[in-house]
């Protein structure tokens, strides 16, 4: 491995750790939102922004878990709250709605 992809290496393992660490204001935190995060794909050898997704979510502390079963750390400089929902939305499933069913009680 060459030294530039260690600097990257290095950086994005400081930076996951930064994005595990639960801040004081989202200890008890449990809400359904919608999310939108950046896409970085490698393209010849660089890594480029190539485009937005947005999706649905719990989030649970520091962690928003998504419809399809995967979850993201809302702490990400490239994720940003887009909607927070009271209750229980419609498009939530069965998955969803048990984790806030346990987290609530």
């Amino acid at each position: 491995m060459n030294k530039g992809l260690k600097i990257r290496n290095n950086k994005l393992k400081k930076k996951a750790q930064k994005r595990m660490v639960i801040k004081s204001n989202q200890i008890s935190l449990c809400r359904f939102i919608t999310i939108r995060w950046e896409l970085i794909e490698r393209i010849n050898g660089k890594y480029q922004r190539t485009g937005n997704e947005k999706a649905n979510g719990l989030q649970i502390k520091n962690k928003v878990y998504l419809i399809n079963g995967k979850y993201k750390f809302i702490n990400s400089k490239s994720i940003k709250i887009l909607k927070t929902y009271s209750g229980v939305p419609d498009w939530a499933n069965e998955y969803l709605t048990g984790l806030y069913n346990s987290h609530i009680e």
